[in-house]
């Protein structure tokens, strides 16, 4: 015996039937999916249509300047053991990050925190575009010690130098605080999107 809702649409042909079907989820109760489903394509159309604002027009004349001093009369350990790092990683050697450099040298540095998902040639160019050059090593050993308390916050990133694994893979060193608040002097594969939360560490150029 056909049931009550086989009765009620029977005789309808498909198109009708879908008609009504389409306009019983436009009046249905809110917690119905079909309405939310369409508010929810909608929402991502209208995330789509709008035009990603390019990080290039952060103004680093904006950004607080950390004024650091890099002692070429210290080694690279000594450089590291000056930071007082909980951790260091095994790869970052003399051999690995050869370090060049005479007397001591007044630097400008400034952190940037793009608040999204970034490649290391993207993060690269807008550093073009602020006038900004990324750091070497001492630099970011100069903050780890000049600023212990940053790194907490967020991972501080130098592009460079990269080096590269045996199998071709490339790294660079970048400060952590770690899940237990230690303070980190750590390695990190470059060849992938940066999550948002990293940040990146860079030089005002002498002429800015």
């Amino acid at each position: 015996m056909p049931s009550d809702h086989e009765m009620l649409f029977r005789g309808l042909s498909d198109e009708k039937l879908d008609r009504i079907l389409k306009q019983l989820c436009e009046v249905t109760l809110p917690d119905f999916p079909g309405p939310l489903l369409k508010k929810k394509n909608q929402k991502k159309k209208k995330a789509a249509s709008t035009p990603e604002l390019s990080p290039h027009l952060l103004d680093p004349s904006s950004l607080p300047t950390y004024k650091l001093t890099l002692d070429y009369g210290r080694n690279l350990k000594q450089m590291i053991a000056a930071g007082k790092f909980s951790y260091v990683h095994d790869n970052i050697t003399q051999e690995n990050f050869p370090i060049k450099g005479e007397g001591k040298q007044a630097v400008k540095a400034v952190i940037i925190h793009f608040g999204r998902e970034m490649s290391s040639e993207a993060v690269l160019a807008e550093f073009e575009r602020m006038h900004l050059d990324p750091p070497n090593l001492e630099t970011l050993l100069a903050l780890g010690e000049a600023e212990p308390a940053l790194q907490r916050k967020l991972p501080i990133v130098a592009l460079k130098p990269i080096v590269a694994d045996p199998d071709g893979r490339r790294r660079v060193a970048y400060l952590d605080g770690g899940y237990t608040l230690d303070r980190n002097l750590l390695l990190c594969y470059c060849d992938h999107d940066w999550r948002e939360d990293r940040s990146f560490l860079a030089l005002r150029r002498r002429s800015s």
